[in-house]
């Protein structure tokens, strides 16, 4: 995984690619962070998220459920689920 600074905006952004769960080839990149180290610590967490990787903590889990149910919930919901979640 690669951080390339953006001359012309003064941001850096992230590059690389992963396989997806069918097992084909993607590209991901994502632009405008401020430090390196954020565009490289995104790109490490997408991909642990991606990986579907068994070593994934409960808790990871969680605020991955969340943050991908969250936005299509209607608002009871979501505050249910966020009650739940509090308790993993």
């Amino acid at each position: 995984m690669t951080a390339y600074k953006d001359e012309k905006r003064g941001t850096w952004f992230a590059n690389f690619r992963y396989k997806d769960w069918r097992g084909e080839p993607q590209r991901k990149a994502k632009r405008g962070f401020r430090t390196r180290r954020d565009a490289l610590r995104w790109g490490r967490d997408f991909k642990e998220r991606m990986g579907g990787a068994a070593s994934m903590s409960f808790d990871a889990a969680c605020e991955a459920y969340m943050a991908d149910n969250a936005p299509r919930l209607r608002k009871p919901r979501s505050r249910r689920s966020a009650t739940a979640s509090r308790a993993c």
